[in-house]
């Protein structure tokens, strides 16, 4: 057996590490030389408060989930530990006073601001987070499930899962033992100190062709013959493991780029792009074949599951189901549908569907009349359809393109639809006539309009609605727009301040679709007969005044003072210098 020195032994035993993993350090008597530690370190009682209504100072009662109501006997007297020292709360109150001159520290400091639970929440961070500063890392490389599997597994949970909780503790434990401090040394280049030399020498080849036509390597990195080899075929074509290796993990750097493409082109959100890559590298054995061509990568992709494990069970609680696609579930599916089911009980889209609409066309040519009598009593010219030559076509159309592309100045990626939005504004801005024919040729010859469509981006706390419509058709409708805005502000049909109609609650065939740039006349011109419906031809005349009335500046106002005579004398002298001052 081979003997230790006592001083060897015990610096094994009794280091700062070990310590803490040797079992032996338990069970034995400590020497004198060696520092003592703690016997029990104060217990973290910080919880995470999740409602930024509650104060940044507040009490959970999970601290304390323990009361006094069952186990003191109700013929006692309910009496605290302070009132068993100093007395009770009204007993000898007056013997003591504070001077008046006395004051707590920082009085005048308030104790908490907006910006104090998010303080405290950083403080408590996990790390990195909780620092200032220190050692640079890659996001990818900050493990954010550490914390997890050093604490005790979740009661109730499955075998593989509390073996999963065991085995990577074991990884960590073992990781701490075995790591050394880095020693201080000089950073040396071993390859250019190799090639300084006249034995290793460096040259730059062109990738050399195998001229192996008989096998086809795809674009998922899959090699495949394409035909029936023959026995010499077989033979060249039998690579090594160190090619087949490199080809598993570029299929590997394929599905993470292929799920970043599909992110940048705008068909899934940043939450289902997390979704992706945790499942591919969660599942490396499935998708790849890695291990095949070096059997000790099953290691790692035994890790693999196991943080799978860990995240899954962790996921999968509370109104998460256990299985791929079960989500939250939509309860706001069933709240609309509660919504639906009433509005289709009281008959609303029900009947406008199935009698048809219930404006008859001797109603909708009454309506049309009295429009055109109330705009010939204003004497409004009619509006002529878009001539060829117009005077005012660019500085039209570059008020539409600058109103569609509003909506990309804020700082973010474009998806490839966006991009393609904006190449063609930018082709409309540097070829305005043949844009401005473009429009007029659709709005004479037009007859079939392609299909509009509707996304709703979920945002897991609300639906937001995103219209799809053309954009040739969209630059169309926002050039018809500025010009049904632009000639009845001439003519003084209606006021210059007009915004679109917001997003409306209808559904089905009622209420007018949001995605149209025109929706601001729309909704006006029907807004306008609807008030002749209520007021009448002559009432809407004398309340609306000449056509000019709209945009007239107030310049002078009169105000007229009414002072009773039965007012308190104290106030008649006020009110008289006031006057004598205005004058």
């Amino acid at each position: 057996m081979q003997e230790f020195s006592h001083g060897a032994l015990t610096a094994y035993i009794f280091s700062t590490k070990k310590l803490f993993f040797t079992a032996k350090a338990h069970a034995t008597v400590l020497p004198d030389d060696q520092p003592v530690s703690l016997y029990q370190y104060a217990k973290n009682i910080y919880i995470c408060v999740d409602d930024p209504d509650l104060p940044a100072f507040y009490f959970d009662p999970l601290i304390k989930p323990i009361s006094l109501r069952r186990t003191t006997p109700k013929t006692v007297p309910l009496v605290f530990y302070e009132d068993s020292i100093l007395g009770p709360n009204d007993a000898d109150d007056d013997e003591f006073e504070l001077p008046e001159d006395v004051s707590p520290f920082l009085e005048d400091k308030d104790l908490e601001n907006d910006l104090t639970a998010e303080g405290i929440a950083l403080w408590w961070a996990p790390e990195p987070y909780s620092r200032r500063s220190g050692r640079m890392r890659r996001a990818q490389d900050i493990p954010l499930v550490k914390n997890w599997y050093l604490e005790h597994c979740p009661p109730n949970q499955a075998v593989k899962v509390r073996v999963s909780y065991q085995k990577l503790l074991k990884c960590y434990v073992l990781n701490e033992l075995r790591t050394r401090p880095e020693k201080a040394m000089t950073k040396k280049n071993l390859f250019r100190q190799l090639k300084a030399t006249k034995f290793f020498q460096t040259t730059k080849l062109d990738c050399k062709s195998a001229n192996l036509n008989y096998l086809h390597l795809d674009y998922n990195m899959n090699l495949k013959p394409v035909k029936t080899l023959t026995t010499k075929e077989r033979k060249k074509s039998r690579f090594g493991n160190a090619f087949h290796l490199c080809r598993e993990i570029l299929r590997l750097t394929t599905l993470v780029v292929d799920a970043h493409v599909q992110f940048r082109l705008g068909n899934v959100d940043a939450f289902q792009l997390a979704d992706a890559l945790q499942y591919i590298f969660a599942h490396i054995g499935a998708l790849t074949g890695m291990y095949r061509y070096k059997y000790k990568l099953m290691r790692q992709v035994r890790m693999t599951k196991d943080l799978k494990h860990l995240i899954y069970y962790c996921f999968n609680t509370g109104l998460v189901g256990k299985g791929p696609g079960r989500g939250v579930p939509g309860t706001w599916l069933a709240g609309l549908a509660v919504l639906y089911a009433g509005i289709v009980l009281v008959g609303t889209t029900h009947d406008h569907l199935k009698d048809g609409p219930y404006i008859s066309a001797e109603e909708a040519v009454a309506l049309y009349t009295a429009a055109v009598h109330q705009l010939e009593s204003s004497k409004f010219a009619p509006i002529p359809f878009l001539p060829l030559s117009y005077k005012h076509d660019t500085k039209l159309l570059v008020l539409a393109l600058e109103k569609l592309k509003e909506a990309y100045s804020i700082k973010g990626r474009p998806n490839q639809s966006q991009l393609e939005e904006l190449a063609l504004i930018a082709q409309a801005y540097d070829n305005p006539q043949g844009c401005l024919s473009r429009i007029k040729g659709l709005l004479l010859t037009q007859r079939a309009f392609k299909e509009s469509g509707i996304k709703l981006f979920d945002t897991y706390d609300k639906l937001i609605p995103q219209d799809d419509i053309e954009l040739i058709e969209t630059i169309t409708d926002t050039y018809l727009d500025q010009f049904l805005f632009f000639e009845p502000m001439l003519r003084g049909c209606t006021p210059a301040p007009v915004q679109s109609i917001p997003d409306t609650a209808h559904t089905n065939a009622l209420g007018l679709f949001h995605g149209l740039q025109f929706s601001a006349f729309v909704f006006q011109y029907y807004g306008l007969v609807h008030d002749l419906l209520i007021l009448g031809l002559q009432h809407a005349s004398e309340t609306a005044g000449p056509s000019l009335s709209q945009r007239r500046y107030v310049d002078r106002l009169h105000i007229l003072f009414r002072i009773l005579v039965t007012r308190s004398h104290s106030e008649v002298p006020l009110s008289q210098s006031y006057f004598c001052n205005s004058n």
